[in-house]
């Protein structure tokens, strides 16, 4: 700038030559080339400027044609603003200090949002008068930016603290977000494991869809962790060929990912309608949006997979205990020690099945491991005297809790009277799938000297009530017995169909006893076979008619299209399908409804019926009991 200022033409400018300039305006140049603090000088009437090398940059383009220009005319943008400022110094002849002036100027041909802290010190000449003033400062821009990000993120995360469900936090985020863009619209576009996205957009009912072309576009930044800057949409000619919406052909387009395991997850954007200069905090504030709303979603998902937990640990102790009470009131033996002796080998049976649930997290079993962990306990030689073979079957949660128990009965004869009560036994198990899709399962014992009459002669424990409700309710099929001098065989055959689990049955049999106020026919849907088979017990103890038992949300809708029933018994939860448009169609018919459910609150679900009852498993005979007396009017 000494060099400019020694090479300007000053003879044909108001100030003329340099060696003609007062004292103190040579001596304030002199101070304002030496400083390494942007400076700059306002001279005379006009306010005309000289400045230093520290300045230059301030005025960006404008500069070296601002050497000697009158402040009006270089600083039109602001003048506004800063002419107050210098009459104020001027006429009162005191310095001004102002920190974090807004300034916004139109340096570079778009407004910007600039902030400065600067002074004004009044420059006197010989005679006490002043001849101009002095200027030093410099840009906080950042500075003050910065602050404000700090303070909306924190006002951001007050605000989305108090929320809990995902999608309202996203879009809290947004609202916010547009507010202090303004005026710009902004959307979130989330994506699944397969690269699908969808636009989630600040208000419900928003259309808001980007263009799928735009983002396979960027999709490299994106996978980079790039953000998508385009301050004039119209002025990218790789965007002449795109298939875009009117709308999204003009204006400023800003967009920022989240990338996790080399997958873009979410992209949030924001689009102006106008050509939009956006700068480096803009960005950093979709980032940081991003960030803080994508924080305080996981925490929100967290939290309702902890309540999820610990209502399914609830609903599954609930439903357990529920089928440790079923096997204990069917279990009959002539003495306490078999009873006690009968029922402890059946919850280990039950432990079993559980633990391997448990190792599965709860989702399916092979039947072959099933059996295999059935018949561990009988001895090394086991492979010698027990031949299992079929092909791969895999088991839900409920059937294998049942056919666990099945197994056992079975295998628990087998080790008290037949095949695996002697060392000359053989024991043979076998399945496949038929050319129809049924599935064939046979159980056979060959043991020299035993006579299996009579096991098949008894009269039916729990074994044998057991494996027919499995074979004929609960898998649809058809059990067949057979018995020779040494030989016992089981055939269980289910139909392919089976696999829609209708599972539905029409009970015929007379109530136990009276006493409840008059005999209803009741519909039992429980997904839990040995927990129906109690509750069928129950309700013919109470004086009722069983007017059918369905494991399934179709087979229940198959029963009912054959007729009504007085009063329906349905678990809430049928092996992951709700009961609830079950329970609708039999409300819109008259028939009350009793949920019997693990779940600890189940109270205004969405679609149950008012007038519902609900009755926590393990469900007590007497609990039974009132509840069908208060729904059906009759005395308890």
């Amino acid at each position: 700038m000494a060099r400019r200022i020694r090479e300007f033409n000053w003879a044909d400018h108001p100030f003329g030559r340099p060696e003609t300039w007062p004292q103190s305006l040579r001596s304030a140049v002199g101070i304002c080339l030496h400083s390494a603090f942007p400076t700059a000088i306002y001279w005379g009437s006009e306010l005309r400027l000289i400045y230093n090398d520290a300045w230059s940059h301030i005025p960006g383009p404008r500069h070296p044609a601002a050497l000697g220009q009158p402040a009006k005319e270089v600083w039109s943008d602001i003048w506004h603003i800063i002419e107050p400022q210098f009459s104020q110094v001027i006429e009162k002849g005191a310095g001004l200090s102002l920190s974090d002036q807004l300034l916004p100027m139109e340096r570079f041909g778009y407004p910007e949002e600039t902030y400065w802290s600067y002074n004004f010190t009044p420059i006197h000449e010989e005679d006490g008068g002043i001849g101009g003033v002095f200027n030093s400062g410099m840009e906080t821009t950042r500075d003050v930016l910065i602050q404000r990000q700090m303070q909306f993120v924190l006002h951001l995360e007050e605000q989305l603290a108090t929320l809990s469900e995902p999608v309202e936090i996203r879009r809290h985020m947004m609202r916010m977000l547009q507010k202090m863009l303004a005026p710009v619209e902004v959307g979130l576009c989330l994506f699944d494991s397969k690269g699908q996205g969808e636009v989630l957009t600040a208000e419900p009912g928003d259309e808001y869809a980007m263009p799928d072309e735009l983002w396979a576009w960027a999709k490299r930044d994106f996978l980079d962790g790039r953000a998508l800057v385009l301050h004039d949409v119209a002025s990218e000619s790789a965007f002449a060929g795109f298939d875009m919406p009117e709308r999204f052909r003009t204006g400023g387009f800003l967009a920022v990912p989240i990338v996790r395991g080399g997958i873009v997850r979410a992209v949030l954007f924001a689009h102006c309608s106008t050509t939009c200069h956006w700068n480096a905090f803009d960005e950093a504030a979709l980032e940081k949006c991003l960030e803080v709303s994508d924080k305080f979603v996981e925490l929100a998902m967290a939290i309702e997979r902890e309540e999820t937990i610990k209502r399914e640990v609830d609903h599954r102790a609930k439903n357990l205990l529920a089928i440790v009470r079923s096997v204990v009131r069917q279990t009959t033996a002539k003495d306490v020690p078999t009873f006690r002796a009968q029922v402890n080998d059946r919850l280990t049976a039950l432990a079993r099945v559980h633990s391997m649930l448990a190792a599965s997290n709860w989702t399916e079993i092979e039947l072959m491991d099933l059996i295999s962990q059935e018949l561990a306990p009988y001895g090394a030689d086991k492979a010698k005297r027990i031949c299992v073979k079929g092909p791969s079957i895999r088991l839900n949660a409920q059937d294998a809790q049942t056919i666990s128990l099945m197994v056992h009965e079975l295998t628990t004869n087998a080790a008290k009277y037949g095949a695996l009560s002697r060392l000359d036994g053989q024991l043979t198990i076998g399945w496949e799938i038929d050319a129809e899709g049924s599935l064939m399962f046979s159980w056979e014992e060959n043991c020299p000297g035993f006579d299996p009459s009579a096991v098949l002669d008894s009269a039916p424990g729990f074994g044998s009530v057991l494996l027919n409700r499995v074979a004929e309710r609960q898998m649809g099929g058809k059990l067949d017995r057979r018995a020779a001098p040494g030989v016992l065989r089981y055939r269980l055959s289910i139909p392919a169909d089976s696999a829609l689990r209708l599972g539905a049955t029409m009970s015929s049999g007379e109530p136990k006893q009276k006493g409840y106020g008059g005999e209803k026919s009741v519909l039992i849907v429980e997904d839990e076979i040995i927990v129906a088979f109690d509750l069928e017990e129950m309700v013919g103890e109470m004086g009722h008619r069983v007017f059918g038992v369905a494991s399934s949300l179709d087979g229940a809708l198959a029963k009912i299209s054959q007729g009504r029933p007085d009063i329906a018994i349905l678990d809430l939860n049928l092996s992951g399908e709700s009961s609830l448009p079950l329970a609708e169609k039999l409300a819109r018919n008259g028939v009350p409804i009793i949920y019997s459910t693990g779940y600890e609150v189940v109270d205004g679900l969405p679609g149950m019926p008012e007038a519902a009852r609900i009755v926590q498993k393990p469900m007590a005979q007497e609990d039974l009991a009132r509840t069908i007396a208060d729904l059906t009017g009759q005395p308890n």
